[in-house]
């Protein structure tokens, strides 16, 4: 399911639709957080999400918690190793305000 609902908030996101990518992407992290798995497919979820939340920012403290999102991603990617060095740095490119 997680996968399913990422997929489509990513398709949001390249589409220009940061809300409608934001629930979505929500509840595919919420269910990767709860599942044990590879910490690249929760790094991957929670990079999603923070382009969703820094994209469409418009509400209160959502641009921080998108950057806080991705640092989170970016320690992920990291754990996952050099295989994921790019998604890192695009992760932590993400941090800077």
């Amino acid at each position: 399911v997680a996968e399913v609902l990422q997929a489509l908030g990513e398709l949001a996101l390249r589409r220009g639709r940061a809300a409608q990518a934001r629930p979505l992407l929500e509840r595919a992290v919420k269910i990767r957080e709860r599942r044990v798995g590879p910490a690249h497919l929760l790094a991957e979820a929670r990079l999603a999400l923070a382009r969703a939340l820094i994209d469409g920012g418009r509400e209160g403290d959502a641009a921080e918690r998108g950057r806080q999102l991705a640092m989170r991603a970016a320690e992920g990617f990291r754990a996952a190793g050099e295989a994921y060095d790019g998604p890192r740095a695009a992760a932590e490119s993400l941090t800077r305000p």
